[in-house]
């Protein structure tokens, strides 16, 4: 019984571990930039990057997950924010933008971490 229990609290421990792990990768870092964008505005984000015929789309290692956090791989290119977009979303001057899986990443400024990850639904 002592067996038992000391594995189930084991067990347990560990599952609490992976789950607060998860949690946290869920959750973008407090000092990320927030840009917040509509949904329309994530849309013609989208549109434009993807219709870009010089947008280069990255190759990522299989452990890469494209969310708000994340460092982009130095195999991803990054290009300037195009200028149609900052014209129309200020706030979007200073960032940069990569392709990867059909997903466009906004990565912030000084740095390689994403900070909006835009689907072609916009999201």
């Amino acid at each position: 019984m002592a067996f038992w229990v000391r594995n189930s609290l084991i067990a347990l421990v560990f599952a609490g571990g992976i789950a607060a792990s998860a949690m946290a990768q869920d959750s973008p870092p407090a000092d990320l930039p927030h840009l917040s964008l509509s949904p329309d505005q994530k849309q013609t984000i989208y549109q434009s990057v993807t219709n870009q015929k010089d947008t280069k789309k990255g190759t990522v290692p299989d452990t890469f997950r494209a969310a708000p956090g994340a460092n982009v791989p130095d195999t991803v290119a990054l290009e300037p924010m195009p200028k149609t977009i900052v014209q129309l979303i200020p706030q979007t001057q200073d960032y940069r933008v990569g392709l990867v899986a059909n997903q466009v990443l906004i990565v912030e400024p000084n740095g390689r971490r994403v900070v909006e990850v835009i689907t072609q639904q916009g999201g």
